[in-house]
Order: C-alpha cells, then sequence, then structure tokens
C-alpha cells in the first residue's frame, strides 16, 4: 500500500479515535492520530495496526485474536539504530487495534504517565518518559508532536 495524503489518512482515523475517546479511551485523538501517521507512514494496511503493537507474549484477548504479519522495522539499541524483523500484531478492524492498545496502557502500571497526561503535548512526552518506554527511538515524542 501506497501512503495516503494526510488529509485522507486522517479522514479514515480521526473518527475511530475522537469515538473511542468519547467512550473513555485514555488517549487523545489527537495523539492517537499523530501516533498512527508515525507508526504507518501514513498508510492504512489491511492488517489494521496503526500503533507499532507487537506480538508480545502472545496472549489473545477480546480485540487481538492472535493473528500477525511479519516485518521489517528498525529499533534504536545502545543509541544506534538498528534494522530489525518482528512480528506485529493484526487486527480486524482500526478500532480493535486502538481498544488493544488501550488495555495495555490501562492495565500495566509501567504506563500510568500516558494514561494519566492531561494535555496531548504531555501525553506525546510520556510514550517514551515512562518505565517502560512505548518507543525505543529517542525522538519519538518529537515526531508526535510534529505531526
Amino acid at each position: 500500500m501506497a501512503a495516503m495524503q494526510p488529509s485522507e489518512f486522517i479522514a479514515v482515523v480521526a473518527p475511530v479515535a475522537v469515538q473511542l475517546r468519547c467512550e473513555g479511551s485514555p488517549i487523545f485523538a489527537s495523539v492517537r492520530i499523530a501516533q498512527a501517521a508515525c507508526e504507518t507512514g501514513w498508510t492504512l494496511h489491511d492488517w489494521h495496526n496503526l500503533v507499532g503493537f507487537k506480538v508480545g507474549s502472545g496472549k489473545t484477548n477480546a480485540y487481538w485474536k492472535g493473528a500477525y504479519v511479519n516485518k521489517g522495522t528498525w529499533e534504536v539499541y545502545d543509541g544506534a539504530k538498528k534494522d530489525v524483523t518482528a512480528l506485529f500484531r493484526a487486527y480486524d478492524s482500526i478500532t480493535d487495534c486502538f481498544c488493544d492498545q488501550d488495555l495495555l496502557f490501562m492495565g500495566w502500571d509501567n504506563y500510568k504517565l500516558i494514561c494519566a497526561a492531561a494535555t496531548p503535548d504531555e501525553q506525546c512526552r510520556a510514550f517514551i518518559s515512562t518505565p517502560l518506554k512505548y518507543a525505543t527511538d529517542p525522538d519519538y515524542a518529537t515526531k508526535l508532536l510534529r505531526v
């Protein structure tokens, strides 16, 4: 799939992000859209993982049924960017992806700063300041804030 124009991407992702926030998601809709853009390069894949959520323990739940894709990505280890291959969760819908991420954030004390953020700016910064950082990229918060 090719990258979309930001306006097209936002037109698809924003209604879901706003609805979930209105229903009690701890993630600000603007932060969720920015993260989806950064994680996908403004691309909607058929596996609907817009948040870079890896398989992890492999434990399924109401939103993730165990499907995954194996794809190349990069991580930052000891200050150096490394190309890696990882297993990423595949979802039936964008909503399932975002709801699964909410389960992660609300279920772990390590992510309580993300959930407790009072502003989108604070929430973006919390993605890399939490005890268990969401991303290895030290510039992750800055990238989210730019979007």
